[in-house]
């Protein structure tokens, strides 16, 4: 994991999180006109004194005339302006009614995962490098503890890179009693034999359910620096997620429309901090077994 992609991680969690926050309020919007223009809207009920009321009818039955009273067709024509035809495939291309969920409101190019074997440099461009690639198999695929390595045995709690709620991609963590282990776990097991030769495996890379398995899409088999890079930038990432839902939640406490998942959702995070705490240790302990730093970084 270089560095560029780690720098990006959590600008780029910041982004899927907006986009998802983008996408329901467009879908808010688009429930909204079929209501208005169905006359469904509570909102839109005249009075003979309401002048602006009977306005509104007026333009709303006017819309129902034309092409646009089928929000599939606003959105069709929307979707033609300049503003939305201007940006490109890298950014995603802007089509309201037919792919929503694919690319106006996913994430961009720059926001992809990064190549799992790196790329290849073809003149000023670089090209992703396939997992048959012997680079990769080199660098990826051989995991063999050489005689006399330590090991230290790691269980990560991984929340993957989607743009649900934190509380949503760790749904059975935060649903199960404490103790024992989680279907988000990640068992990890690391060696260290000198600068040159250390690596991390996944041991448990086959998850019980379709869902968990596609959120766990990294490489299996990191050099140990790369691990520890990998953990501490998704543990950042997890924080700043939970700061938005416990911010949501104390903002709702505060306006007393606070939820009764709000209590669970913060016994969640409360737990989850346990977690990375041990974590934390298990993650220090295989770094103190690099017996190469000088003392100063031992501590």
């Amino acid at each position: 994991m270089g560095k560029g992609c780690t720098k990006c991680l959590v600008a780029c969690s910041h982004y899927k999180n907006w986009l998802a926050n983008q996408e329901r309020e467009f879908t808010k919007q688009k429930e909204k006109y079929t209501n208005e223009i169905n006359g469904s809207s509570s909102q839109k009920k005249s009075t003979p004194d309401n002048v602006n009321n009977e306005y509104d009818r007026k333009f709303y039955e006017k819309l129902k005339e034309s092409d646009y009273g089928n929000v599939d067709k606003f959105l069709e024509k929307l979707s033609k302006e300049k503003t939305c035809t201007a940006i490109t495939t890298e950014e995603g291309n802007i089509n309201f009614p037919k792919n929503c969920p694919t690319e106006t409101f996913y994430r961009s190019k720059y926001c992809q995962p990064c190549p799992e074997c790196g790329v290849i440099k073809n003149g000023k461009t670089f090209n992703e490098r396939n997992r048959d690639d012997i680079a990769c198999k080199k660098k990826n695929e051989v995991y063999k503890v050489p005689k006399g390595a330590k090991t230290t045995n790691i269980n990560f709690l991984y929340s993957g890179d989607g743009k649900q709620d934190i509380t949503e991609k760790l749904k059975e963590f935060c649903g199960k009693v404490n103790g024992g282990t989680y279907p988000e776990d990640e068992e990890w097991e690391c060696y260290y034999k000198d600068d040159n030769d250390n690596k991390c495996k996944m041991e448990n890379n086959i998850k019980p359910t379709k869902k968990l398995q596609n959120s766990h899409t990294h490489p299996y088999i990191m050099t140990y620096i790369d691990f520890f890079t990998f953990w501490v930038n998704h543990m950042l990432k997890d924080s700043i997620d939970w700061r938005e839902t416990i911010n949501s939640c104390m903002n709702k406490a505060r306006r007393s429309k606070c939820k009764s998942d709000c209590k669970r959702k913060c016994e969640c995070f409360e737990k989850w901090v346990k977690k990375k705490q041990e974590e934390w240790k298990k993650i220090k302990e295989q770094y103190e077994k690099q017996d190469d730093l000088v003392n100063e970084h031992h501590s």
